[in-house]
């Protein structure tokens, strides 16, 4: 099942059971929140979504850094409540959470009309509506955010940026489905700049896929450390062989990664860096 709009001569495009408009921010469900229930329900979405949150200020600014988001419903709810400026519920994309957010304005919806996506969470938003997907996994180079670079009137939301997500004030869930794979087609779009780039921008890809998969591991939850960060130095292993950066860069960089998300068992260390030696050598 893919979601499609059908030509319509109105201002109401239906993409399936999808119902989009060009609506303003004032005609759309509009929720007011106290502060207790705002940080209740941003425990709901870590513990239902198992996505990181933290607060952002009514104008949709964040009001503390993303880098201070968390991913357990106490922790949010501390949070939330220890900052009194809250009024809406930001969650981080890229390689924290591993979503990958296309936003579609109204200018847009000829061309959303035109294309195939697959079915997946979808949420309207003030000025249009957000489509949520999972990211790749490493080594699909970094994929960052954009503005029109798609097509006009789409944006996309990847490393180092975040979203506003429901129930916010002006964001609404209009289709609660799996999230699905990003479509191939985009990461191929966003990335064309990258096909052929000179040396030095090739190793600061390397680079910038071994922070991905240290990410992968920081983020690791409870009893899954050692089984992400030996994932990881297989995917590393990929990377050197490549030659888009060094074998020892690569071993120091998931051993960190490994470290600072609670392994700290020397023989696991070790066959972390065996792993990306013999990973490499074999490929």
């Amino acid at each position: 099942m893919v979601l499609s709009m059908p030509a319509v001569e109105t201002d109401i495009r239906v993409a399936e059971d999808i119902v989009i408009c060009p609506t303003p921010h004032s005609t759309l469900r509009r929720l007011t929140m106290t502060p207790e229930e705002l940080a209740r329900t941003a425990a709901k979405v870590t513990e239902k979504g198992r996505l990181w949150v933290f607060p952002c200020l009514p104008s949709g600014a964040p009001a503390v850094s993303p880098r201070d988001a968390v991913d357990r419903p106490d922790r949010a709810y501390r949070l939330f409540r220890s900052t009194p400026d809250a009024a809406a519920i930001g969650v981080p994309s890229g390689a924290v959470t591993m979503i990958f957010v296309i936003g579609v304005d109204s200018r847009a919806f000829t061309w959303f009309r035109n294309k195939k996506f697959p079915e997946t969470l979808t949420h309207r938003t003030p000025c249009g509506y957000q489509l949520i997907f999972k990211l790749p996994l490493p080594p699909v180079p970094i994929l960052g955010s954009s503005t029109e670079k798609i097509a006009p009137g789409v944006s996309t939301h990847g490393q180092n940026d975040f979203v506003i997500w429901p129930p916010s004030d002006g964001y609404e869930v209009v289709h609660e489905g799996e999230v699905a794979r990003l479509p191939n087609w985009i990461v191929r779009r966003l990335t064309m700049a990258l096909r052929r780039p000179r040396r030095a921008e090739y190793v600061s890809i390397g680079q910038q896929q071994l922070a991905v998969l240290a990410n992968f591991v920081v983020h690791s939850r409870r009893g899954e450390p050692r089984e992400r960060a030996f994932w990881a130095a297989c995917q590393a292993a990929e990377v050197v062989e490549a030659g888009k950066v060094g074998g020892p860069e690569a071993s120091a960089t998931i051993v960190r990664a490994a470290m600072a998300a609670g392994v700290d068992e020397r023989d696991a260390l070790l066959r972390i860096i065996n792993r990306v030696a013999a990973e490499s050598s074999a490929s």
